[in-house]
């Protein structure tokens, strides 16, 4: 199901990127939350895996509406010394939804409230909440640079659908020539592997002879570890950028994924095991749960710093595109990244019960602890390398594309202002201000993490680490001003 999820989600994102560059971004934002909430209420109605599936695979649809304007409405709401914290209040907000979304799911799903299965019921509070998230977006959501849809040409449907299809292929053509925005997507899809990966630890802890409900908070602590992160890597890469304007971002990123070697050895090679017999671990328990906590903030800041950078390298009109290719790029590879832990761990002689007889002596879960620890080592080693190499790529790349994508902002300037605010160039050079931004706010529920738990809970599929998600944008105020048609574009939008 979470395969299916995210492959769709990938497809689909490329259209979010284009709906989000011509409309208003808040109610792109809108109708994906009612999308995914009504998606999510099917699932809790169904009645077999593939119908359950089929309705996964379109909520991918719904996060595919979401998660590129929110992205995009976030930039364009803060100065660019400042996107790191804005992206980190994002992430962070989005994995607290996620483990707030786990916790119930797991909390309700033995439980029969309602009259309903537990699992069933996790199901439908989200699609409710979802519900309330839409209703507040479209309430309280304003977009700082509103787009207006170009009038219609008089073309038939065909000629209409081949300038689109030019229009996509222009697009994709534009953003794919931007060196950082390839070395971020080639690193992404490369670093998504440890991400998914990660998925496995509660398993690991389990074979080493953690009890079950320790190996469940141990993990838990790795992932509240990544809350905390979100915020230290926007603030680190905030603090950088401003010493190092150039290479503060992609410095940041390397300290992180250069951090998450050594302790990965620590947590697989160094620290104390015992003989895999029921809970003989457990009074190690402090050693793992320091270590991981650790682990997590330190390897979280690359998400938030890549998000930044991508705003400096387009022009304001194409960013919610770039962030949608970002996901389908990533998001096409990572869906299938999953097993690839399960299948090196079996090369390294993982063996499931039922292969073994059904067995369950404890050399069989140490044997097999091993062999997984093994497949955790080099599914997280090999690709945070070769992050670490690759983020030293945007030394050199990075200034020279944010250097043209500030002149081809200054080019775009005349045509996306009339384009973005319905004016006209006023030919004596005379001041022009555009309406300002007072109170905006774009709200986005922290519960999809829930979709995935829940999937879990009623099928045994790993929650995917990325299908959390959850934004609170904060009251500012803001004006565009013009002065003559060859006048810089200048925009003022106070830091919250």
């Amino acid at each position: 199901m979470t395969m299916w999820r995210a492959l769709v989600q990938a497809l689909a994102s490329p259209l979010s990127g284009f709906l989000g560059d011509s409309f208003n971004r808040v109610y792109i934002v809108c109708a994906g939350t009612v999308l995914w909430g009504a998606m999510t209420a099917a699932i809790g109605a169904s009645h077999t895996l593939p119908e359950a599936t089929a309705w996964a695979a379109i909520n991918g649809a719904g996060l595919a509406l979401v998660l590129p304007c929110c992205q995009s409405l976030v930039a364009d709401y803060f100065r660019p010394e400042a996107r790191g914290s804005g992206f980190a209040c994002l992430f962070t907000a989005s994995a607290i939804g996620s483990m707030a979304g786990g916790f119930f799911a797991t909390a309700v799903s033995g439980l029969h409230p309602l009259g309903l299965e537990g699992w069933r019921f996790a199901f439908y509070a989200v699609a409710l909440t979802s519900a309330a998230a839409a209703t507040a977006i479209l309430a309280l959501g304003t977009d700082p640079a509103p787009r207006m849809p170009a009038a219609a040409s008089g073309k038939g449907m065909w000629a209409q659908t081949a300038a689109w299809a030019q229009e996509v292929g222009r697009s994709l053509w534009e953003v794919v020539r931007i060196r950082t925005f390839l070395v971020i997507v080639l690193q992404g899809i490369v670093g998504g592997i440890p991400w998914q990966a990660m998925g496995f630890i509660t398993m690991y802890l389990q074979l080493l002879g953690f009890s079950d409900w320790l190996a469940g908070l141990l993990t838990a602590l790795f992932w509240g570890g990544t809350i905390a992160g979100n915020l230290l890597g926007g603030i680190v890469g905030d603090l950088l950028v401003r010493r190092l304007p150039n290479a503060g971002r992609p410095l940041a990123c390397q300290l992180s994924v250069a951090s998450g070697i050594p302790l990965t050895l620590l947590l697989l090679r160094g620290l104390p095991q015992a003989d895999g017999s029921a809970s003989a671990v457990d009074r190690f328990a402090a050693s793992y749960a320091a270590l991981l906590f650790v682990m997590g903030m330190l390897v979280s800041w690359p998400q938030t710093n890549n998000s930044a950078m991508f705003a400096e390298v387009v022009p304001e009109a194409l960013r919610s595109r770039v962030y949608a290719f970002d996901r389908c790029f990533e998001g096409a590879v990572a869906a299938f990244s999953g097993p690839l832990v399960g299948i090196v761990a079996a090369r390294f002689g993982y063996v499931d019960d039922w292969e073994a007889g059904g067995a369950r002596d404890p050399a069989h879960y140490m044997r097999n602890a091993r062999a997984l620890g093994n497949g955790l080592l080099v599914s997280l080693i090999a690709p945070w390398a070769l992050e670490l190499l690759a983020y030293g790529l945007l030394y050199g790349c990075l200034p020279r594309d944010k250097a043209a994508a500030a002149e081809l902002e200054l080019r775009r300037a005349p045509d996306s202002q009339q384009r973005l605010y319905g004016g006209s160039e006023d030919s004596d050079g005379a001041e022009r201000t555009a309406s300002g931004v007072d109170g905006s706010a774009c709200t986005a529920n922290g519960h999809l993490h829930a979709n995935g738990t829940a999937n879990g809970t009623a099928y045994g599929n790993e929650p995917a680490p990325d299908q959390g998600f959850a934004a609170a944008g904060s009251n500012l105020g803001g004006a565009v001003t013009k002065r003559g048609p060859s006048a810089d574009l200048a925009r003022s939008r106070p830091v919250p």
